[in-house]
């Protein structure tokens, strides 16, 4: 709830406070444990502490592992766990690896089923976002933007997030970053 409203620093004190109580747990649920660690390395990253998320999507990768192995079945990597793990390499500076992550994570969403609208728009967002970091402000970054806003605004039918704002800005920004001032406006 408050990630959701932008207060990173209450919502990393909560999940932090869960995580702990959910450990000495028996037996422990290591799902749930995965979500946490998740989300923790998401609020790391929002908070521009790379490292730290990379750390906190490490621990929640090996925790997936380990729950997945309990089942009695090797279950592959979900994809939002790549997608997490692909934007904060990308807001990290670590391209190449940010691309793997996110390319392999928007596969797995596209070939979902049902499609799960939200992280799939969210991924190629981050797709978007990556192709910004390697100046490719043209076609390339438009266009990833343009096909995530447009599938997010198939799946939201509320409007009641700002998720489309932040694609025009960001639109805008890619324009603005290529000398196109007329768009950018």
């Amino acid at each position: 709830m408050w990630a959701f409203r932008a207060r990173f620093k209450l919502a990393l004190e909560s999940l932090q406070t869960a995580h702990g109580l959910k450990l000495p747990e028996s037996p422990i649920e290591l799902q749930n444990l995965c979500w946490m660690e998740d989300k923790m390395a998401s609020i790391y990253g929002y908070l521009g502490d790379h490292k730290m998320g990379l750390e906190w999507i490490e621990r929640s990768l090996e925790t997936w592992r380990r729950w997945s192995e309990s089942t009695g079945a090797a279950l592959a990597c979900p994809p939002l766990l790549k997608l997490t793990h692909g934007r904060i390499l990308a807001h990290g500076g670590w391209l190449d690896e940010a691309r793997f992550q996110l390319t392999e994570a928007i596969d797995g969403l596209l070939s979902a089923k049902p499609l799960v609208w939200a992280p799939t728009a969210s991924c190629k967002f981050a797709l978007g976002r990556l192709l910004m970091f390697e100046k490719k402000y043209d076609a390339a970054a438009r266009m990833m933007l343009l096909e995530s806003q447009s599938m997010w605004l198939q799946g939201d039918k509320s409007r009641a997030l700002d998720v489309n704002g932040i694609v025009v800005y960001q639109l805008g920004c890619c324009a603005l970053l290529r000398g196109d001032v007329d768009s950018a406006v």
